[in-house]
């Protein structure tokens, strides 16, 4: 019965966890947030494992911004257009820092 609860426990932090808002102020907090990673990464020297955690960070924000749009076409998500634009770019910086 513990090792039930256990699980339960761990499903829901997972599932609650997977749950990403695409409200404007969500993805502008998000955006923030990998913003100041990278500057961080970037004060320092780049160690490799950091800067391949933000690169899977920024991939799964981009393809989760655009696949919010392809599946809420009827709704107004034109504000992410330009999240899109300034992640993909960053995404190809952090790429370009690779050993």
């Amino acid at each position: 019965m513990k090792s039930y609860v256990i699980l339960m426990v761990i499903s829901f932090l997972f599932l609650f966890g997977s749950c990403t808002s695409y409200a404007p102020k969500d993805i502008e907090k998000r955006y923030t947030k990998l913003s100041t990673e990278l500057d961080i990464l970037m004060d320092k020297e780049i160690v490799e494992k950091k800067r391949e955690r933000l690169e899977k960070e920024y991939t799964s924000f981009i393809n989760g911004m655009k696949e919010y749009k392809k599946e809420n076409s009827d709704i107004d998500t034109k504000y992410l257009d330009s999240y899109i634009k300034n992640s993909t770019i960053k995404l190809q910086y952090i790429r370009d820092l690779r050993d």
